[in-house]
C-alpha cells in the first residue's frame, strides 16, 4: 500500500505492481457493466464513477467512464488514476504506458499530481462548486496528454526551486501551464506542483515562452510518435501538416489562441494513434 513515507521510486514500484490487474479488471469486469449501463440511459453525456481496491496492495483506483452520444455506447472513454494521502493531502497518480520506438518495449510512465496542484487548478480554472472527484476528472479527461517546454518556461516561473535529485519541469496543455519536477534516475516519474492558466501567465512568459513554443513545435510536429507502420505513418503525416497550419498559417489568431488549438489538434492526434503504441 502507497504511504506518505514512501519515496516517488517507491511509489512508481507499486503503481507498476498493481498495473496489468487494475487494467484487466476495467476490461474483463467493469467495462462490460459501464456499456450495458449506459446502452439503457437515455441521457448523454453518460458519466459514471467507478472503484476498485487492489486485493493485494490495497491501493484505491477511481475509474470515470463517459459516453458522448448513444451510438458510442460499447466503447466507452475511461479515465483512471490512484489516489492515495501524501504528507500535505491527497495526491493523485495516473499512468501511461508506450512503447519504445526502437525496441518497442513497454514503459510505464507516472504523473504525481500533489495536493496543491489540484487546489490551485481548482481555484484558477474550474471555479465552481462541483465535487472533487468530477473536478480532477475534468482535468484528466481534457488533459490526457501534456506537452514539454523549453528551459525559458521553467526559468520564468519563480514558483519553482531547485531540489536535490531533481529537474525542474514546465508542461503545457489545453488548460494552461503546469509547473513540477522530473526526478533525474527515473525520468518515468512527472511530479505536479502547480498550474497557471492562460489568462494568469506573467508577462514574461507569455512574450518569450510561448512564441518560442510555437516555433519549436512547428518544427517538431508529431516527432513523439514511431512511424513504424503504413497507418502510423498516414496518420502522422496528416496530423503533422494539421499542426503546422495551425502555428504557422495566417488565421489572425494570438499566441494563445494558437496554443489552444494547436493542443486541441495535438490530443485528436494522440488518440488516433494511441491504440497503435499502448501495450
Amino acid at each position: 500500500m502507497i504511504l506518505s513515507t514512501m519515496t516517488y521510486e517507491e511509489i512508481y514500484r507499486e503503481i507498476s505492481h498493481d498495473f496489468r490487474d487494475v487494467l484487466d479488471y476495467y476490461k474483463q469486469t467493469l467495462k462490460p457493466k459501464v456499456c450495458k449501463s449506459a446502452q439503457k440511459s437515455r441521457i448523454y453525456p453518460w458519466r459514471k464513477f467507478d472503484f476498485y481496491t487492489h486485493p493485494k496492495s490495497r491501493n484505491k483506483y477511481v475509474y470515470f467512464s463517459i459516453v458522448k452520444k448513444h451510438s458510442l455506447w460499447e466503447s466507452p472513454e475511461v479515465v483512471n488514476f490512484c489516489e492515495y494521502e501524501g504528507k500535505y493531502g491527497k495526491e493523485i497518480i495516473t499512468v501511461a504506458v508506450w512503447k519504445d520506438r526502437m525496441t518497442f518495449r513497454p514503459t510505464i510512465i507516472i504523473s504525481v499530481f500533489q495536493a496543491h496542484f489540484f487546489k490551485r487548478y481548482f481555484e484558477r480554472f474550474i471555479k465552481n462548486d462541483q465535487a472533487e472527484y468530477d473536478k480532477i476528472a475534468i482535468f484528466l479527461a481534457r488533459n490526457a496528454y501534456s506537452l514539454p517546454l523549453s528551459s525559458e518556461a521553467v526559468s520564468a516561473n519563480e514558483l519553482l526551486k531547485d531540489e536535490p535529485g531533481y529537474l525542474n519541469a514546465a508542461l503545457l496543455n489545453l488548460d494552461g501551464l503546469c509547473f513540477g519536477k522530473v526526478s533525474k534516475d527515473n525520468r518515468n516519474i512527472i511530479i505536479y506542483k502547480t498550474f497557471l492558466p492562460f489568462d494568469e501567465l506573467h508577462s514574461i512568459q507569455n512574450e518569450k515562452v510561448l512564441p518560442e513554443y510555437i516555433r519549436m513545435l512547428a518544427t517538431q510536429g508529431c516527432a513523439d510518435y514511431p512511424q513504424c507502420s503504413e497507418t502510423i505513418n498516414t496518420l502522422y503525416m496528416d496530423s503533422a501538416r494539421k499542426l503546422r497550419d495551425i502555428l504557422l498559417g495566417d488565421n489572425g489568431m494570438t499566441n494563445e489562441e494558437r496554443i489552444r488549438a494547436y493542443l486541441q489538434e495535438y490530443s485528436k492526434a494522440c488518440h488516433a494513434l494511441y491504440k497503435y503504441i499502448i501495450v
